[in-house]
């Protein structure tokens, strides 16, 4: 048998690991696993997300502007701006019944409405603005990331 065949039935035998009893067998014995229960890992998946989200809009968005003496405050500040738009889209969501006959029947085409209406107040400031300014900026740079999956947290 050569080493390519042999790595074929390791392959076989871990793509199918569903139907592997040996495999199952061992994972069930790991005590990681039955401390992992369903809340711990909801709980680890939103903690890693946040964690996450907030090195990666860091990390990203550090560099974009230079001009100003507090570019620093801008990612801090418009982390927490989209974590409160996403939730407050969840809210919606969550209380869809409640909004206006309007939204319910379009909630792409409000959300894209309010993702223009920022646009247009952007384009109407000037560039100048403050760290305010830029941290809009930078939702505004976002927010097509979210529009269409909150859209359709909204429709369903």
């Amino acid at each position: 048998m050569t080493r390519t065949e042999k790595l074929g039935i390791v392959y076989r035998s871990f793509s199918q690991f569903h139907e592997n009893e040996r495999l199952i067998a061992w994972v069930q014995r790991q005590r990681i696993i039955v401390w992992l229960t369903p809340r711990r890992r909801k709980l680890i998946l939103l903690f890693g997300a946040l964690i996450v989200g907030f090195q990666a809009t860091i990390q990203r968005y550090m560099k974009w502007d230079d001009t100003g003496a507090q570019t620093w405050l801008v990612p801090p500040l418009a982390f927490p701006v989209l974590l409160a738009l996403v939730y407050l889209l969840y809210l919606a969501a969550a209380h869809f019944q409640k909004l206006p006959s309007a939204i319910r029947r379009r909630p792409q085409i409000s959300l894209h409405l309010l993702f223009w209406a920022m646009l247009a107040f952007l384009w109407l400031t000037p560039d100048n603005g403050g760290f305010l300014r830029n941290t809009l900026v930078l939702v505004a740079i976002s927010l097509p990331l979210l529009l269409w999956s909150r859209g359709y947290m909204l429709l369903s």
